[in-house]
């Protein structure tokens, strides 16, 4: 159970590191001072960025589920 939740925390961690750096990415391309070879490479760093953070969204919403699916309360 242990290691379930510092991985859990791990994938915060991860989301939120992901996100910013998509960010910082988004930006960067958004000035139009990139090269267009360096705006592909951003642009794919930032299409893998986009769906790493889309499959650690998808499995906080297993989590989530699964939790409300187990709740006594919320039956």
């Amino acid at each position: 159970m242990t290691d379930k939740k510092n991985n859990k925390k791990q994938s915060i961690s991860q989301f939120d590191k992901k996100i910013q750096t998509l960010e910082n990415t988004i930006e960067e391309m958004e000035k139009g001072d990139l090269p267009l070879e360096a705006s592909i490479a951003s642009y794919k760093k930032g299409m893998t960025l986009l769906k790493d953070c889309q499959e650690i969204l998808t499995a906080a919403e297993a989590d989530i589920q699964e939790i409300q699916e187990n709740d006594p309360c919320s039956q």
